[in-house]
């Protein structure tokens, strides 16, 4: 058996991962035996708890999520190479020319496309009805007519 001091120095290594398999199969040694310091009851239930478990034998769900990483990586180049294969195809300017868009819809005859242009310019250019301050009056003189 082992002086105290040797397996302290050789729990600390272990800790640090710094242990050969031979000094690992010491401590499991020591920590097998029925009486120990107090001082050793955390690793002992540690080593007791690795000794219990059955060695070289993965549980089943733990090849299930490698696995399941796998196929989903595969499905997602998959999915982006036919989108940059696709993407690549598109032309950049679908439409090319004179073309409008109302609603939705494309419209690509020359004479509708004036017609929508022209319509949209004097929407922009139109007069107001009335002068912006006469407006605001209007309105003020209405809205105070509210409290008489």
């Amino acid at each position: 058996m082992k002086r105290f001091e040797d397996i302290d120095e050789l729990i600390e290594k272990y800790f640090e991962g710094e242990t050969s398999v031979a000094e690992e199969k010491a401590l499991h040694r020591f920590f097998r035996q029925k009486h120990l310091p107090k001082k050793y009851r955390a690793e002992k239930a540690m080593f007791d708890h690795f000794a219990s478990e059955k060695v070289g034998k993965a549980p089943r769900r733990a090849r299930i999520i490698p696995q399941v990483v796998r196929w989903t990586a595969i499905a997602a180049a998959i999915i982006g190479s036919v989108w940059i294969i696709n993407r690549r195809e598109e032309p950049a300017h679908p439409l090319i020319g004179s073309y409008v868009i109302i609603d939705g819809t494309t419209y690509t005859n020359p004479q509708k496309v004036r017609e929508h242009a022209l319509k949209a310019l004097d929407d922009v250019t139109m007069e107001p009805k009335s002068h912006p301050d006469e407006e605001a009056e209007r309105l003020m003189k209405e809205q105070l007519s509210l409290f008489e």
